[in-house]
C-alpha cells in the first residue's frame, strides 16, 4: 500500500505543477485529471522497458516527483475557490459512494455491484495488474488488446502499489468523477455572459449535463400508475433501445460505467482553455486516444474547428494531431478491419427524414428548445463552441463507425453537455421574462428522467455479480496459480479474470461481437478442447480448466478427458479447478 500511496503523491504533485501552469484559479479541478493523464504515460513509458510492476510503478513515482520538482513555478497556489468547496464535498461524497455500491462484497465474501461490463472492465484492471504488458487480450488468448486502456492502467498502478482491486478502482473513478463535476462548473460559469444574475446557474448547468433526460420520464409515470418505486423498476427492466427513448442519462451510462470519463475531464479542460484563448493547452487532447477515443475525437474536432476560425489555434491543433498518430495507428492496427457503415439517422425507428426528426424531439425537444433560447443570448465564444460540436453529432447520425452501434452515442455526448450548458442559460432567460415557477418546472421535466437513471443503478446495486464459492475458488487461484496463466472457460462469467485477474482462452462472445472481435475460429478451439483435444490444450499453453460461473455457452465437455488427462487441484462448494497434464 505504501507504493500505492507514494504513486499517488508523486502523480498530485504533477498535476498540482502542471494545473499552476494551466490556469490560477481552481488548481485542484485541473490537477487530478492532469495527474492522471500525465502519470500514466509515465508508467507506460517505464513499463516499456522494465515490464509493468511494481518497479515500473516506483521509478515512475520517482520521475514525477523529479518533474514535479522542476515545473514548480512561484505562481500563487489557489487549489480551490470557496463557491466549489461544496460542490466538492457533495461530489466526492456521491462518487465514493455510488462506486462503492457498483463494487462491493457481501457478508459473505461475495462481489455485489452493478453488473453492466462489470467483468469486462475489471479483467482489464486485474490483469493489467497481474503483468498482461503490453496488453495480450485477457478474454481472448493470443491477440493483442485493442482498447482504449490508459484509464484501467492508471487504476492498475494503484493495485500494483498495494490497493485492492475495489479501493483501487473506488479512489481511481471517485477522483476522477469529481474532477468532471468541477471542471463543468467552471467550464459553465465561463460559458455566460458577465451580466449573468444569478449565482445558481452553473449548478443548474452541472445538473442539467449530468442528469440530461428526455420525455421516457412521463411513459414510466404513466405505465406505473404514477408509483415512482415502479417506474424505477421499469427502467431497469426495460429495453429502451428498443423504445423511442433509448438516451436515460449521460451520467449512468457513460460516466459510471465507461471510462470516457476521464476523457470528458480533459475535454473540458480543453474546452476551457478554448474559450479563453489559450489554444496552446488545449493540444491536451492529443494524450487521450489510448484513454478514451470517443473523447478524443471530440476535443481534436474542437480543436480543429478553432483552428479553421482562428490563425493562432492551428499550431496546437498540429501538436495535438502528432500525438495522436501513433495511438490511432495503434489502435487501428489492432482492430479487426474497421469499417463505417452509411446508415442515415440509424437511431430512430425509422429511417425517414420525419421519423429522424422525430426521435430527436422526443429525445432532445426540451434541450433543444430552451438551448435556443441560451444561444441566442450567449457569447460569440460559446456560439462558436456549438457549432464545433454540431459535425460529429451530424455525422454520427449518417455513418455508424463501432461495431457495437450504440457505442456511436459517444460521438453525441459533448455535443449533449454543450447544449446543456446553454439550455441552462435559456432557463435564465425563461425565468426573467416570465415567472421563476415556469423555469423550475421545465428544468424538472428536463433532469427527472436522469433522477430516475441513478435511482435505477442505486436500487440495483447489490445485484450478485460472483457468489462466495466462486469467489472461494479465486482466491485459491491468486495464491496457487501463477499469474500469467492460461485458463479454458466455456464462456462462463467469473471473477478468475475479472478479480484473480488470468487470462481466459475465449470468454463472453457478446463482449467479442461488441468490439468487432471475429472469434469464430478461437470458439471452434476452445469447443474442440472441452471435448478431449489434448494435443490442441498443450499447442495453445492452457494451464486450468475451470467451468463454474455463471453463464456460459453449454459446450460438450468430455468427462473422460478430465478424468485422465487433468488433475483435480481445488474442489469446493461444487467449485473445481482442474491443472491439465496434456
Amino acid at each position: 500500500m505504501i507504493l500505492a500511496l507514494a504513486f499517488l503523491a508523486a502523480a498530485a504533485a504533477l498535476g498540482v505543477a502542471i494545473a499552476k501552469k494551466f490556469d490560477s484559479q481552481n488548481q485542484a479541478a485541473y490537477a487530478i485529471p492532469l495527474a492522471v493523464v500525465f502519470s500514466t504515460w509515465v508508467v507506460f513509458a517505464f513499463s516499456l522497458a522494465l515490464g509493468l510492476n511494481g518497479l515500473s510503478v516506483g521509478i515512475a513515482a520517482v520521475a514525477m516527483l523529479f518533474a514535479a520538482y522542476k515545473f514548480r513555478g512561484r505562481q500563487k497556489t489557489k487549489l480551490l475557490e470557496k463557491e466549489l468547496l461544496l460542490l466538492a464535498v457533495a461530489s466526492a461524497v456521491f462518487f465514493l459512494a455510488i462506486n462503492f455500491a457498483m463494487f462491493h462484497y457481501d457478508a459473505r465474501g461475495g462481489v455485489e455491484g452493478y453488473s453492466t461490463d462489470f467483468g469486462f472492465h475489471k479483467s482489464i484492471i486485474s490483469s493489467l495488474a497481474n503483468g498482461n504488458f503490453p496488453p495480450e487480450h485477457p478474454l481472448f488468448s493470443g491477440r493483442l488488446f485493442s482498447y482504449y486502456y490508459f484509464m484501467h492502467l492508471f487504476t492498475a498502478s494503484l493495485a500494483i502499489g498495494g490497493l485492492s482491486l475495489q479501493a483501487a478502482v473506488v479512489i481511481a473513478n471517485s477522483l476522477v468523477g469529481v474532477a468532471a463535476v468541477l471542471l463543468l462548473f467552471i467550464l459553465a460559469k465561463a460559458a455566460f455572459p458577465k451580466e449573468s444574475k444569478s449565482k445558481l446557474l452553473p449548478y443548474a448547468a452541472v445538473a442539467l449535463v449530468l442528469l440530461n433526460g428526455n420525455l421516457s420520464f412521463l411513459e414510466m409515470l404513466q405505465n406505473n400508475a404514477l408509483n415512482i418505486q415502479n417506474a424505477i423498476q421499469y427502467a431497469e427492466f426495460t429495453d429502451l433501445k428498443q423504445t423511442a427513448f433509448p438516451f436515460l442519462n449521460f451520467l449512468s451510462a457513460q460516466l459510471l460505467v465507461t471510462p470516457y470519463i476521464i476523457g470528458f475531464a480533459a475535454l473540458l479542460m480543453a474546452a476551457k482553455k478554448i474559450l479563453d484563448g489559450e489554444f496552446e493547452k488545449a493540444a491536451i487532447v492529443g494524450l487521450l486516444p489510448l484513454f478514451n477515443f470517443f473523447a478524443f475525437l471530440a476535443g481534436i474536432a474542437l480543436l480543429g474547428a478553432h483552428a479553421w476560425w482562428e490563425k493562432k489555434a492551428r499550431k496546437p491543433f498540429a501538436i495535438a494531431l502528432a500525438l495522436a498518430i501513433p495511438q490511432i495507428a495503434y489502435y487501428l492496427a489492432t482492430r479487426e478491419t474497421p469499417g463505417a457503415f452509411l446508415r442515415l439517422g440509424w437511431l430512430s425507428p425509422s429511417q425517414d427524414l420525419v421519423s429522424i426528426a422525430w426521435f430527436w424531439l422526443q429525445n432532445l425537444g426540451l434541450y433543444i428548445a430552451v438551448g435556443a433560447i441560451g444561444y441566442h443570448y450567449a457569447s460569440d465564444k460559446m456560439k462558436r463552441m456549438l457549432i464545433a460540436t454540431v459535425p460529429l453529432f451530424i455525422i454520427g447520425n449518417v455513418f455508424i463507425f463501432a461495431p457495437f452501434a450504440w457505442d456511436n452515442v459517444k460521438l453525441f455526448l459533448f455535443f449533449f453537455a454543450v447544449l446543456a450548458i446553454l439550455s441552462a442559460l435559456g432557463l435564465e432567460k425563461i425565468s426573467e421574462k416570465t415567472h421563476p415557477a415556469l423555469a423550475i418546472a421545465i428544468f424538472i421535466a428536463m433532469v427527472l428522467t436522469g433522477v430516475f437513471s441513478i435511482a435505477t443503478v442505486a436500487a440495483n446495486s447489490s445485484t450478485t455479480i460472483y457468489d462466495s464459492f466462486d469467489m472461494n475458488a479465486c482466491a485459491w487461484v491468486e495464491e496457487n496459480t501463477p499469474k500469467n496463466a492460461l485458463f479454458l472457460t466455456d464462456g462462463q462469467h467469473t471473477c478468475v479474470f475479472a478479480i484473480a485477474g488470468r487470462k481466459v482462452f475465449l470468454g463472453d462472445l457478446e463482449w467479442m461481437q461488441t468490439h468487432g472481435i471475429n472469434y469464430a475460429r478461437q470458439l471452434e478451439e476452445n469447443n474442440r478442447m472441452l471435448a478431449g483435444g489434448c494435443s490442441l490444450v498443450k499447442k495453445r499453453g492452457i494451464d486450468y480448466i475451470y467451468l463454474d460461473g455463471y453463464g456460459g455457452r453449454h459446450a460438450e465437455v468430455n468427462e473422460t478427458f478430465l478424468r485422465e488427462n487433468a488433475e483435480i487441484v481445488y474442489s469446493q462448494s461444487g467449485r473445481t479447478v482442474y491443472k491439465t497434464a496434456c
